[in-house]
C-alpha cells in the first residue's frame, strides 16, 4: 500500500520562496512588573528571618541569674515599685 499525496502536504515541505523579516515599529519596547503588597511584606519577613538566624547569639543568663536574685530579696518590691507598675499598665491600656 502506498500513500500518494495528502491534499498537497507535499506543498510545505518543498516551499523554496523565502520571505523578508518585517519590523514592526509599532512594538512597546518596556517592560514592567508590580510586586503585590503581600509579596513585598513576605520579602521583608524572609528578610528579617535571615537577620535574626544570622546574628550572633548573646548569653543573657547571668543577666536573668541576677534578676531573679533581686526579685527574691524581700525589699526589692516596694511600694514605688508598684506604682510604677501599675502606671505604665494604666499606660499603655490609655486609661491615663
Amino acid at each position: 500500500m502506498t500513500i500518494e499525496k495528502i491534499n498537497g502536504v507535499d506543498k510545505i515541505f518543498n516551499n523554496k520562496e523565502i520571505k523578508p523579516v518585517r519590523k514592526n515599529d509599532k512594538l512597546d519596547k518596556s517592560d514592567s512588573i508590580e510586586i503585590s503588597d503581600k509579596a513585598k511584606e513576605l520579602a521583608l519577613r524572609e528578610k528579617y528571618i535571615k537577620m535574626i538566624k544570622e546574628s550572633p547569639e548573646i548569653d543573657n543568663s547571668k543577666r536573668i541569674e541576677e534578676l531573679k536574685k533581686r526579685i527574691a530579696e524581700p525589699d526589692y518590691i516596694t511600694q514605688k515599685l508598684i506604682d510604677d507598675i501599675a502606671r505604665r499598665i494604666a499606660e499603655s491600656l490609655g486609661i491615663l
